[in-house]
């Protein structure tokens, strides 16, 4: 499943060459960093951290600023947080509750 990490959305992100445009949190015109949506902490505790790479709709761009104060948070304010939290929830259930 994963091409690996320096070949994946979130390096193709993280490397990009414009590194400003307007945050996603406090719509501040800045310097932007990779955030994961569901926080990457989660999907390493929940043994399916490749998806912390791989999942595109886990990621958004927004400030240092707004990162630091996120940290590894959800941002309920954010529509995609609880589609992610059942989608990996689901993920979960699929991995190790097989019958």
């Amino acid at each position: 499943m994963a091409k690996g990490k320096k070949n994946s959305p979130l390096w193709e992100l993280q490397n990009r060459e414009t590194k400003t445009g307007e945050c996603k949190m406090c719509h501040e015109y800045r310097e932007l960093t990779v955030d994961h949506i569901f926080p990457a902490s989660l999907l390493l505790a929940w043994n399916i951290n490749h998806y912390s790479w791989e999942d595109r709709d886990n990621f958004q761009l927004i400030c240092k600023k707004c990162q630091i104060l996120k940290f590894n948070r959800f941002d309920f304010h954010n529509p995609k947080t609880i589609p992610l939290i059942e989608k990996y929830i689901a993920i979960v259930k699929d991995l190790y509750l097989k019958n």
